[in-house]
């Protein structure tokens, strides 16, 4: 099952990377105009991604520190002794 859902992520990322490369091959040159507000824009939503993400790698950090802390918690007390 695990190897379905595997290569189904695969082909999703393949079919993608090709419509991205459809998307360069034949894009024309862009004929617009970007204003400042639309350029802080795009720096705040960078911004706050970068930060939700630091927040998870952060979060993901400490459950695993806990995991291991407790395991090694209930190997270092002694038989009879509750936690």
């Amino acid at each position: 099952m695990r190897s379905h859902r595997l290569a189904k992520g695969f082909s999703c990322v393949f079919a993608a990377v090709w419509i991205f490369a459809l998307l360069c091959a034949l894009a024309e040159p862009a004929r617009a105009y970007v204003d400042p507000g639309s350029g802080l824009l795009l720096c705040q939503v960078t911004g706050s991604l970068i930060t939700g993400l630091l927040f998870l790698v952060r979060q993901k950090i400490r459950r695993l520190f806990r995991r291991f802390l407790r395991s090694g918690d209930a190997e270092t007390a002694a038989p009879g002794e509750q936690q």
